[in-house]
This record gives C-alpha cells, structure tokens and sequence, in this order.
C-alpha cells in the first residue's frame, strides 16, 4: 500500500490548538489572487493610455492606489490609524519631501535632528508658526501641495485637524504620528516610510493607500494582499463582515477583486436595525391609538346634551346662523343710518359690509 502523505506542520498546529482547547485560527483569506493580478494589470494599463493621451493632471507623477472596503456594520471610529506595514514602500526618506509638525520650541527638534544625522525631514514647522503662519486657506493650501508627506509628534495630533483645515484631509495628507519621547528618530521616520495609515471611517466605507502607480503590477499585488489582510484583522467581523472590495486611483472607476455573498449572518446584521425599528414604530403606533381612543371614548361619555329651544321664541323666526360675523364698527354705523341696509359677504374671512341708500327704498 502506498502511505500516505505526511501531515504538513500548519495543520499540525492547529491540530495542537484544537487538542489544547485554544483559540482556533482564522480561515484562509477568500480573495482570488488572479482576479486581483488581473485587475491590477487592467488599472496601469488604464493609467498608461491616460497620460498617452494627455488626460492625465500630471503625467511624471505617480498615482497613488486606493483599495476601498465596504462593511455590513459601521465600525467603531477611532482618532489614530492602524499602520500597515507593506512589503514595497511608497516613499523613499532621501527623495521625499517630508514635514514634521512639533511642540514649541522647534530649535530644540531641530538641534536633534540633526545631532542624529537625520536628513530626510526637509521642514520642522512648530505648533505655533502653524497657528499664526497659516491661517488663511490659501496657505494652508500650498503648505499641503509643497510636501509629500506630513509627521506629527503624537502628543499635538489632537490639536491638528482645527490647525490645518480640510484641505489636508480631502487630499488624504493627514500628519502620521510619531513618538519623539523615544530616542532613535530615524528608526522610526523609515518605519512610517515603509507603512500606510488605515483611518477608520465613520460609514460602512474605508479607503487605504497601497501603492502608487510606478511600481509593478506583482509588486502592487503583493502590497495589496497585505493591506487587506490586515483589513480582515482590524474590522467588526473580519471576513464575515466584509461585502466588497475594489481597488481605483482617485480619478478612474472602482475595479472590483472581492465581493461576498449574501449569508444568514450578513443577513441577519444588516436586517437587525430595520427590524427594530418597525418593531418599536408598531409599538409607538399602537400605544398612540389607544390613547386616542381612551379620550375620544371618554370625551364621548362626558359629553353635554345639546340645549333645547326656548319656549319663548317667536313662531316662524329664522334660526341664528351660526360661524358669521360682522364687523362691530360697521354695524354700528348701520344701526345709525337709519334706514341703511346691511349685506354680508358669506364666503370670505373678513365680512365686507355694504350699505344700500336711496335705490333700495325706490325698489
């Protein structure tokens, strides 16, 4: 008989986990990685014909790749991103324009900086030059187009988004955070060079940077794979929680290289909060009838007969029109005429009045 193969040591281990009562690990990612190669190829060949044809804004500059996701459930926001490590930077600390954004005083970072021989920060700007210098949307404008990339000491992030305006945030060139307590600066300045801050969005959509469009198609791949692995690990649900990913740069169409299923779970989180709804809409429904029907019921009950006709009034007199109204200085008037008729107009809000003279009596 042939013996069969030997066990490989992944499922070893998790044969091991599973006897020892521990955690089991999570499933191998569902992304096809063909299908994403292919789209990767089908998204540079479409940059490429772009700047053939002169439509592209800036043909020597590389494009930067956005891998969006869309979740069942709106995750939890957080201020600080989660840093993806890939495998292939997008920057390079000598060829990078980079800013740091420091606490006063900013002689002292930069008298570090350069005790350490750190020549990859082009700009230490203080957090008040920023308050004072750029304060007009014009320069914070081209402060934000002069750098490639913008660090942050982690004990000012908090005052930054009020500092810098929106033009930061629409052009995704939010500061990253860095730990300047700590010694060696240059360890960490090359570690934010070699990641991409994943922010998590307020909606059921998040983006990520995961390349630029002058790497390679394996190369972009490769970053890629990596990012929403991490994606998996951080969102509510992880895989079960994730319906669709594309990849796009920020002026060509969304490519998609994963889209889920729909299961009884994805069903029954995003059928959850309708299904409470109309339930507490019912309730709120039922609770108002009720209470319009106990008063109506009671006002019923407690109603008065109406008043019975006075003996006293003369036979054929017409009945008092009801809802009709003159105006008191007008009828006052035709009472003092003597002889003065008075007409109303039934169908409008103010009574006209209009007094009859001499034709009525020749009539």
């Amino acid at each position: 008989p042939v013996p069969d193969p030997p066990c490989p040591a992944s499922s070893l281990s998790i044969c091991a986990s599973f006897i020892a009562g521990k955690k089991m690990p999570s499933l191998a990612s569902p992304l096809d990685v063909k299908h994403l190669k292919k789209a990767v190829e089908a998204l540079l060949t479409h940059i490429e014909n772009r700047k053939s044809k002169g439509k592209a804004q800036l043909l020597d500059e590389s494009l930067p790749v956005i891998v969006q996701v869309a979740t069942a459930t709106i995750p939890e926001g957080r201020s600080k991103p989660y840093m993806i490590t890939l495998k292939h930077a997008m920057w390079d600390l000598e060829d990078t324009q980079t800013c740091l954004i420091v606490k006063d005083p900013q002689r002292e970072y930069k008298d570090k900086i350069a005790a350490q021989g750190i020549t990859g920060i082009s700009r230490v700007i203080g957090i008040s030059k920023l308050r004072n210098k750029f304060k007009q949307y014009e320069a914070q404008r081209q402060l934000c187009g002069t750098y490639d990339l913008f660090l942050a000491d982690d004990r000012v992030l908090p005052l930054l988004p009020h500092l810098i305006g929106k033009v930061f945030f629409e052009k995704k060139k939010q500061p990253l955070p860095v730990n300047l307590q700590k010694g060696k600066w240059g360890e960490q300045f090359k570690r934010m060079l070699q990641s991409t801050p994943f922010y998590v969005s307020s909606g059921s959509c998040s983006s990520v940077k995961a390349g630029n469009t002058a790497m390679s198609a394996e190369q972009l791949v490769e970053n890629i794979v990596i990012v929403i692995e991490k994606l998996a690990t951080v969102l509510p649900k992880q895989w079960k929680g994730i319906q669709a990913i594309h990849i796009k740069t920020h002026d060509s169409i969304a490519l998609p290289i994963y889209h889920s299923l729909p299961t009884p779970d994805t069903l029954a989180m995003t059928s959850e909060p309708s299904s409470k709804k109309r339930k507490a809409g019912e309730e709120d429904g039922e609770g108002k009838g009720a209470a319009k029907k106990a008063k109506t019921g009671g006002a019923k009950a407690g109603a008065k007969p109406p008043k019975a006709a006075k003996s006293g009034a003369k036979p054929g007199a017409k009945p008092a029109v009801v809802g009709k109204k003159v105006a008191p200085a007008a009828a006052g008037k035709g009472a003092k005429g003597g002889g003065k008729g008075v007409k109303v107009a039934p169908n409008k809000s103010a009574v006209a009045v209009k007094t009859v003279k001499g034709k009525a009596a020749k009539k």
